[in-house]
């Protein structure tokens, strides 16, 4: 078997530019800052960032890196970065561009005392990584999010762009959100969001509303709908509001195993009835953490491969939204918490490079699992780690033997290549 290991660096997905989130054209962008302007995506968006179990354990596993592949066979490809607590740190993207993989996005993220306090978004041109966007985070004394604050690069100074302010109940539940431009050198109200939650604390609703002439106007609003002792919903109705009342747009069915979602069916509202819309086949590793995901449309009267919203919702609280075909996650332990195992791994594992950036030698560590109990006893496995530049040019190979389980470690030294972006 061969150990294949792709790395590079790369991404993000930009926010809210202007106010208003702007999309790179590999259709990618975050969970929590979709535009009301596509209201089923933004929908979407917020039905799985607000139905989550959100916690603060520190999680093994983490996601290495994503693919994303439209059905015309342009894609992205995103490689995340993370600190020895388990912070995410860096979000590379690369886009598929005539015949050729090239940097896209980068989003890079700081803490203070384990806390988000700023992320900083970057775009590639044609000198280099320029700033686009910048955020900041406030907490209150119990680490609860309550305000960012974004700007804007005008290319010689930041500029106010939007702020959002968050309100909880006694039990540290989000309650409301509440969005606002920087126009005419002020703040005004933009965006609204009031959440509603059931006995269990899990939300039962919320409603969504615009600014319009000095008041709060209904915009949409959403329901969850459980089984007993199931924390994600079985189904969701979302409702448009019009003519003076609140009218049926959309229902998400949930087909899954405990607490996995296997398969979303999502239905539209034609006026007398629901009608199939759209299809969500996900695939989920035993931490819950999101290995594949696949949409479908409905057209004439079956399901066919198609482009729309995919979620990817991991049980650490890393949520993001892709507009594509299909995503394919690799998921693997974080380094310093593989250091600690003793025991032989259970599975095929490529991490991250460390240091990454780096000048010029980096490691590079993998894991050979223990063999089935159908394999002979002892037997290794045909290990081969190799190096590409973004062009899919092979540069080097650095592993090229049986090896038995166990974790390894190499180095790889690029002193005599020039400075780039490399996978392996």
């Amino acid at each position: 078997m061969k150990l294949i290991l792709t790395i590079a660096a790369i991404i993000i997905l930009a926010a809210d530019l202007l106010g208003q989130p702007f999309y790179p054209n590999n259709k990618v962008f975050r969970g929590t800052d979709l535009t009301q302007e596509n209201s089923n995506d933004f929908l979407m968006s917020k039905i799985f960032k607000t139905s989550q179990n959100q916690t603060n354990k520190l999680y093994e596993v983490k996601l290495d890196s994503l693919i994303s592949t439209a059905t015309t066979g342009e894609g992205s490809k995103h490689f995340f970065d993370y600190d020895e607590n388990g912070n995410m740190i860096e979000w590379l993207i690369l886009f598929y561009f005539n015949g050729q993989w090239s940097n896209d996005l980068r989003h890079q993220f700081f803490y203070d005392n384990g806390l988000k306090s700023e992320e900083l978004l970057l775009g590639w041109g044609s000198a280099g990584w320029d700033s686009l966007l910048s955020r900041k985070y406030s907490y209150s004394g119990a680490g609860l999010l309550t305000q960012t604050i974004s700007r804007i690069y005008s290319g010689s100074s930041w500029d106010l762009s939007s702020k959002s302010t968050y309100k909880y109940n006694t039990d540290s539940l989000l309650t409301a959100k509440i969005d606002e431009k920087w126009e005419n050198d002020q703040w005004n109200n933009f965006f609204s969001v009031e959440y509603f939650y059931n006995s269990r604390n899990l939300l039962d609703s919320f409603v969504a509303r615009n600014w319009s002439q000095g008041n709060w106007v209904n915009y949409w609003n959403t329901h969850f709908y459980y089984s007993d002792g199931f924390i994600n919903p079985d189904s969701i109705i979302a409702k448009l509001w019009g003519n003076s009342t609140w009218q049926n747009l959309l229902m998400q069915i949930n087909y899954r195993i405990g607490n996995n979602d296997i398969e979303q069916v999502e239905k539209d509202w034609n006026g007398s009835e629901w009608v199939n819309s759209a299809k969500r086949i996900y695939e989920r590793d035993e931490n819950r953490f999101l290995d594949y995901a696949k949409f479908q449309g409905w057209i004439g009267n079956g399901w066919v491969d198609d482009n729309g919203v995919l979620m990817v919702d991991n049980p650490d609280g890393f949520v993001a939204a892709f507009g594509t075909f299909e995503l394919e996650c690799y998921n693997s332990l974080l380094t310093n918490v593989l250091e600690e195992k003793t025991h032989l791994p259970d599975r095929f594992l490529l991490l991250q490079n460390y240091p990454n950036p780096f000048n010029p030698t980096t490691k590079i560590k993998y894991s050979i699992p223990t063999p089935l109990l159908s394999r002979e006893r002892g037997r290794g496995e045909v290990v081969s780690l190799k190096v590409f530049d973004v062009l899919g040019k092979e540069i080097t190979t650095l592993v090229n033997e049986i090896q038995h389980p166990g974790t390894y470690e190499v180095e790889f030294n690029a002193s005599n290549l020039p400075s780039g972006i490399y996978f392996y």
